[in-house]
């Protein structure tokens, strides 16, 4: 009942606004047709370091893509570094969108719990709540009516970035499924149901995971004609910036141990993120909501926008495996 009961609660906040081997398991996603875009979340130099990251897994950039012309219905592409939101300290700012009373800087003395052992057992799952999420191939200034929105191509959309930070963790000893389950098809509303659904499946299968990760992409517009591609260039590499949207409810009705295990965890990953590569995180989203992740520690992270290229998320979510695994990983 209280189940049932979480699952109404979501839906009504919708309708208002792993022993394997290191090697992912990746699950196959099912057949659909693309609904409509819409944001998934609230929105808004010097060398980077990557420790143990061969170049593969820095993702370069797609050689010569392909730039289509110009057609009507299109619009244009602006590239910011989107920024703003309450200082904690340096290259280390929140945003709380609710208002909700909670002492963020208290977040800053604490040290993450969750830790991620290197013993070949799945201790990470990634999954997609808006799995069809896409991103763009090219970047020129502008963007076509068909470049927007959802695709069926998952080397496309956040799957293709979910897959560079799988593979970023394997590299660095620990074990990850990398589940591909379609949520937001044929309906919308629900995915993050749906997707619950899927985490506490895997979760049961494999016991040993302890930290779930929902990877998405963020929509900015403008203007109706107007997309902005959140990007900070350093090393003369370009980078999808990132944000941490962290679920703040935690009441009698909707109760959240993992709340603040979750503040903690998005913190310490922003700083370690932000001395990798400054600039790459905006600001830690808090609101009232939930996200799911009362089920188990963990985050949702909005890896650049519809505007940003597939290779600028693949090569952010590369520095994003980097950073889980310095400051989860066992030593």
């Amino acid at each position: 009942m209280q189940r049932f009961l979480r699952g109404l609660w979501r839906l009504a906040v919708l309708c208002v606004a792993a022993a394997l081997p290191a090697a992912a398991v990746l699950l196959p996603a099912k057949a659909w047709v693309a609904p409509h875009d819409e944001p998934s979340a609230v929105s808004e130099k010097s060398a980077p370091t990557f420790g143990s990251l061969t170049a593969a897994e820095q993702t370069p950039p797609l050689s010569s893509p392909t730039i289509p012309p110009k057609t009507a219905g299109g619009g244009t592409v602006t590239e910011e570094q989107v920024g703003g939101g309450v200082k904690l300290a340096d290259n280390l700012y929140y945003k709380n969108r609710d208002g909700l009373a909670v002492d963020f800087s208290s977040f800053l003395k604490k040290k993450p719990h969750t830790v991620l052992e290197k013993n070949g057992k799945p201790q990470v799952l990634i999954l997609h709540t808006h799995t069809t999420e896409a991103y763009m191939t090219y970047y020129a200034g502008y963007y076509n009516q068909a470049d927007m929105g959802r695709s069926t191509d998952t080397d496309k959309t956040v799957v293709a970035a979910g897959e560079s930070l799988a593979s970023a963790l394997r590299a660095r000893g620990i074990a990850v499924v990398h589940d591909t389950t379609v949520h937001d098809d044929p309906e919308y509303v629900g995915a993050y149901y749906r997707s619950a659904d899927t985490a506490e499946a895997v979760r049961k299968q494999y016991p040993s995971i302890q930290l779930v990760i929902d990877l998405h992409r963020d929509a900015i517009q403008r203007s109706d004609t107007v997309a902005v591609k959140p990007t900070v260039t350093v090393g003369g590499e370009s980078y999808a910036q990132m944000m941490f949207v962290i679920g703040g409810e935690n009441t009698k009705d909707n109760p959240n141990k993992h709340r603040d295990e979750n503040v903690t965890m998005a913190l310490a990953l922003q700083a370690e993120l932000q001395a990798a590569v400054p600039g790459i995180m905006r600001p830690l989203s808090f609101c009232a909501c939930e996200y799911n992740q009362s089920l188990c520690p963990g985050f949702l992270v909005e890896v650049g926008a519809q505007a940003n290229t597939v290779a600028e998320a693949e090569r952010s979510a590369a520095v994003l495996g980097e950073a889980v695994a310095k400051v989860l990983g066992a030593s």
